[in-house]
């Protein structure tokens, strides 16, 4: 379309030109006419002179605005090459970021859940109806399953991005989980060598703080993730769209 659109502005500029020249021939041939007729040889020779050395001129210049054009051409396409190496190297950049946003999301709501799991694992040593055994395994299976979150959590901590905010919030959320993640050993290390001592304890009660400002802290988190992963996503929508 645009090479197209180049010929035609070409077509229309060459008859154009024509169509003055046509117009404008009796001008000069009345012009030459009064030279031959009242100005002398000097004058008509210098009148003859100043013609060809216009159009000397103009020749030149053509021929330097053709020699400036082929030129340009092989840059451009270098330029557009260039371009385009760019843009692929950008969308590998943008869709390696949105797959660890992704993974940063998942995380942050393994996380939460994990903590609400052992939450939940907490009630069963309710000192009226509590089964020993069941409890304790149920504990163990909760604690088991958070601590691999929390590790895939503090190992996604090296990546940073964001503003100063949002640094801070993962910062704070990471080391909340690792202390939690701490809170939870502690509570099955106790609950495996004093069951009793453990039902009776506030160890379960402060728990429950914990899993609160986790899931608060998960909540910011999680919507900030994903913000920004559909902010990456509209980028590499726009750098397809110049590929393809």
């Amino acid at each position: 379309m645009n090479k197209l659109s180049r010929l035609q502005t070409t077509i229309i500029g060459f008859f154009a030109g024509m169509s003055v020249s046509f117009f404008t021939l009796p001008i000069w041939i009345a012009t030459w006419i009064t030279f031959a007729r009242e100005g002398s040889r000097t004058d008509w020779l210098g009148f003859i002179g100043a013609v060809v050395g216009a159009g000397a001129t103009l020749i030149a210049g053509c021929v330097a605005l053709f020699a400036a054009y082929k030129t340009l051409a092989p840059v451009k396409s270098q330029l557009d090459q260039l371009v385009r190496q760019n843009d692929h190297s950008l969308i590998d950049r943008l869709s390696v970021r949105a797959a660890r946003l992704n993974d940063e999301a998942i995380l942050v709501q393994q996380v939460a859940a994990n903590c609400a799991v052992v939450a939940k694992a907490l009630e069963r040593f309710d000192f009226d109806t509590v089964q020993i055994g069941p409890a304790v395994d149920g504990l163990r299976t909760a604690v088991q399953r958070l601590e691999p979150s929390i590790e895939k959590l503090q190992r996604q901590r090296g990546e940073v991005w964001g503003d100063v905010d949002t640094q801070r919030l993962r910062n704070d959320f990471v080391d909340l989980a690792l202390r939690a993640g701490s809170r939870a050993i502690n509570l099955i290390m106790d609950a495996e060598a004093n069951p009793g001592s453990f039902i009776r304890g506030h160890l379960r009660k402060e728990w429950g703080s914990v899993s609160e400002e986790i899931h608060t802290y998960g909540a910011q988190l999680y919507s900030i993730v994903k913000q920004e992963n559909e902010r990456v996503g509209r980028s590499i929508a726009v750098v397809e769209r110049r590929l393809l």
